[in-house]
């Protein structure tokens, strides 16, 4: 999961939107989970295990799926969550 280019740590808090300048239309605040997504072909048997086809990484919550929806509607979303990696 990239941060892209201008990530910078201000007050000791990381932020990836210090440029943005004015007011954002929403906030939306909560837990935010990388996932994985795996393809199969066909659902494996319970508790056992199936070969995939491809994977996808995911950002899940509530929060997350809100937020990239409401940039779809062309609205400018902010996003406070937890901290992810180092």
């Amino acid at each position: 999961m990239g941060y892209g280019p201008k990530m910078r740590m201000q007050g000791g808090k990381t932020s990836i939107n210090t440029d943005l300048k004015g007011s954002i239309d929403v906030a939306c605040i909560g837990m935010l989970t990388p996932a994985e997504v795996y393809v199969v072909d066909q659902m494996p048997d319970w508790n056992t295990g199936r070969s995939w086809k491809t994977r996808a990484d995911f950002i899940s919550d509530d929060a997350a799926i809100v937020a990239c929806c409401i940039k779809k509607w062309g609205l400018i979303s902010g996003l406070v969550c937890n901290k992810l990696g180092n």
